[in-house]
């Protein structure tokens, strides 16, 4: 399970973190080692061990050095409590979680149950998803394109929430399981709540992830105010809220606005 988008950004920001799948009873933990790794390689990882009231034992590796729970081995955690954060230590090509669960056999299970499974006859959700779980992990506003770096550096991602009239506006929808022909559509809302601009996507392929973005070039006319990014997208709707201000003239240099 990766972290998307900007991997990296996430890591140093503690951003992305691990929790328990059930609860269960810290048998062992593995830290202090580097967690910036890009390549696969015999290097240890920074890791929790459960066990749960079942026997099974679940995994969670390639956590971030010295952000492990501060429980320590043989006390309980319940589900969905903090573990660590999310890395790239181990045999890693980058930022995500590695899952894994044994039965009480120590055999390795797969959690998902569908035709892919041949390791055991039952899954392990509580309530299933679908193998393709589509939807928008974020939506965001930039000056320019994100610029996607190679691992360990992380993203410049060119965030800004503040523009002026006449400014370049650039929205951006951020991806998981995308699927072949889904259709989202697009709209930005003004300030009033009507629409500035609507729009449609269509996917033109599928994929784990994927990003599209769009320009706009503000108008000198442009309404003032906060605006919305929205997009609905399988039946949901997400939205991001961002600004736009008059411009504001310095003219004396004392870092405050003069004429507005």
């Amino acid at each position: 399970m990766f972290t998307w988008p900007f991997g990296i950004n996430k890591l140093d920001n503690d951003e992305a973190i691990a929790v328990a799948g059930a609860s269960g009873q810290i048998i062992f933990k593995s830290d202090g080692n580097f967690d910036r790794n890009c390549s696969f390689n015999s290097s240890n990882w920074n890791a929790v061990y459960l066990r749960h009231v079942d026997g099974t034992v679940s995994w969670y590796g390639h956590l971030k050095r010295n952000s492990l729970t501060a429980k320590a081995v043989g006390a309980q955690v319940v589900q969905g409590e903090y573990l660590g954060v999310i890395g790239s230590s181990g045999n890693s090509t980058g930022p995500h979680l590695h899952f894994e669960i044994y039965n009480a056999s120590n055999i390795l299970q797969d959690p998902y149950q569908g035709s892919c499974n041949t390791m055991n006859s039952t899954g392990f959700w509580l309530n299933q998803p679908a193998y393709r779980d589509s939807k928008i992990n974020k939506l965001m506003t930039h000056s320019a394109p994100p610029a996607f770096q190679t691992c360990p550096n992380p993203d410049v991602i060119n965030a800004k929430n503040t523009f002026a009239p006449g400014n370049q506006l650039i929205v951006a929808a951020y991806y998981r399981d995308q699927v072949a022909g889904q259709q989202s559509q697009l709209s930005l809302i003004q300030p009033n709540g009507s629409i500035y601009e609507s729009w449609t996507h269509n996917s033109p392929n599928t994929y784990d992830a994927s990003y599209w973005f769009w320009t706009f070039n503000l108008p000198a006319t442009v309404p003032t105010g906060t605006w919305k990014f929205r997009v609905v997208y399988q039946t949901q709707t997400y939205e991001h809220t961002f600004f736009v201000q008059p411009t504001r003239f310095d003219f004396d240099g004392d870092g405050k606005a003069d004429v507005s």
